[in-house]
């Protein structure tokens, strides 16, 4: 009995030892046999002899190596090839300077799989990222695709399931996990493609529009987890001052969907985090947060931008952003509306600021022809150094209120909850803006705590009559002036 024991601890542990030392060695590996220890050209090269309809192969790489441009296809068998490595980061990039094609193109039937410890490296001088897909599928488990022009996957068709820099053409992405790094955009969808983000993270990508993510026209966007974090869009001009779109996310006749994950930490001049152009915005849940709007003097829309698109929020929170312009059109700590229309419906813009001495609209800013409909949610807790601590709405802008509440901003000269220069339609008693008397109340350093109205140098009586404040008192304690 102990003998039988014996034999098979000995057949356990040279199985598992076996197993354990499988796809360890650099070298290609048909299923778990190694068939030799091959650089990468000498393994894609035997399984181009040798390929099996079916069959999975796994390259594990031993150091780091610059290669020609590789086309993955075995006409007429499906094949799956496994990048790995050895230990430590492996890196494979182009041999030559100036490529003209992809580092490996996938064709149908062909499946390339990326492991963590690998990275494949695009080129600043390349016309073209490291992965093109061609009918074939690319699957990100791990590792990396960076520092590429125009991101670092190419999608024509096919599927793509990874964590690197995309450029979609049309076909569908999911990103699991992973990281998409240091590239000149780090995802671009357009004409018919569809990119789903579950989890991972867009960031440390730099554009002059969309240094995170750019949505062109029939291009699809939806965030349910992850992060876009850490991005930038900046070019020069005029000077000194530093222009750019969406450091986030630029979206110009696309759609993007947020119902989880946080953009954060991204900076530009006009939409730190967001920027709408003639497209659409839809969020009902997820973070939009510390995201800067600066380098240039009207610099607008910490958190999001609004230019001629639609946003729609019916969840979630726009908070701790930030904005430093100081004109007219600049401004909106959280929000930034000009020639478009913002939505809410529910969720919360909080805690947000226009950091310039004559910025205005701590939450929300709406700007030339813009248009700002509140059903409900909760505007509380932003700060504005000139006017509109809460909301500011300039000569040519709207803002209509039926719901929702407006409390504790604060503005260093007029109008705390509201400053209208424009025109302001509270509907009834449909929700609530503090006076400084109540415990939530909003407050302005000069005139209106609550509310400032001031179109043409006058009051606006019509919108003053139509509005119930929380406050028992009369004028600028009750929030009017």
């Amino acid at each position: 009995m102990k003998m039988k024991k014996m034999y098979a601890l000995i057949i356990c542990m040279t199985v598992c030892g076996a197993a354990l030392f499988a796809q360890t060695r650099p070298g290609l590996y048909d299923g778990d046999a190694l068939q030799g220890e091959m650089d990468i050209y000498d393994a894609l090269d035997w399984i181009v002899a040798n390929a099996q309809d079916g069959a999975q192969y796994t390259i594990v790489l031993g150091a780091d190596q610059a290669i020609a441009s590789q086309t993955l296809n075995y006409v007429g068998k499906r094949v799956t090839i496994t990048l790995k490595s050895s230990g430590g980061e492996k890196k494979l990039t182009f041999a030559s300077r100036s490529p003209s094609t992809y580092l490996f193109t996938v064709a149908a039937g062909v499946t390339l799989t990326l492991e963590d410890g690998v990275t494949l490296a695009g080129l600043q001088s390349a016309s073209k990222p490291p992965i093109g897909i061609d009918g074939g599928e690319f699957i990100m488990n791990g590792g990396a695709v960076k520092d590429s022009i125009g991101g670092g996957v190419d999608v024509l068709s096919g599927r793509f399931m990874m964590a690197g820099g995309v450029d979609i053409v049309s076909g569908a992405f999911t990103m699991n996990d992973g990281v998409i790094s240091g590239n000149t955009v780090g995802v671009y969808v357009r004409k018919d493609g569809v990119f789903a983000m579950t989890g991972g993270a867009i960031s440390g990508n730099k554009s002059q529009y969309g240094g995170g993510v750019y949505v062109a026209e029939g291009g699809a966007f939806t965030m349910t987890g992850g992060a876009i974090s850490g991005n930038s869009a900046s070019y020069t001009n005029r000077g000194d001052y530093a222009l750019g779109d969406g450091g986030g996310i630029y979206i110009k006749g696309g759609t993007f969907t947020m119902t989880g994950g946080t953009i954060s930490g991204n900076k530009s001049s006009r939409g730190g985090g967001v920027h709408i152009s003639r497209g659409a915005f839809t969020m009902t849940g997820g973070v939009i947060n510390k995201n800067t709007a600066e380098l240039y003097r009207s610099s607008s829309g910490g958190g999001v931008y609004v230019w001629g698109g639609v946003f729609t929020m019916s969840g979630g929170s726009i908070e701790q952003n930030s904005a430093g312009g100081s004109l007219d059109d600049g401004g909106g700590g959280g929000v930034y509306i000009a020639n478009g229309t913002f939505t809410m419906n529910d969720g919360v813009i909080s805690g947000n600021a226009v950091t310039s001495s004559g910025g205005s609209g701590g939450g929300v800013h709406v700007g030339r022809e813009g248009k700002f409909t509140m059903t409900n949610g909760t505007i509380t807790a932003n700060k504005a150094n000139w006017q509109g601590g809460g909301v500011h709405v300039s000569l040519s802008g709207r803002f209509t209120m039926s719901g929702g509440v407006i409390s504790m901003n604060v503005a260093q000269n007029s109008g705390g909850g509201v400053c209208a220069l424009g025109t302001f339609t509270k509907s009834g008693d449909g929700g609530v803006i503090y006076g400084s008397d109540a415990p939530e109340g909003n407050y302005a350093a000069k005139y209106g705590h609550a509310v400032h109205t001031n179109r043409n140098g006058s009051r606006d009586a019509t919108a003053r009559a139509t509005m119930a404040l929380d406050s028992t008192k009369q004028g600028a304690a009750g929030g009017w002036e």
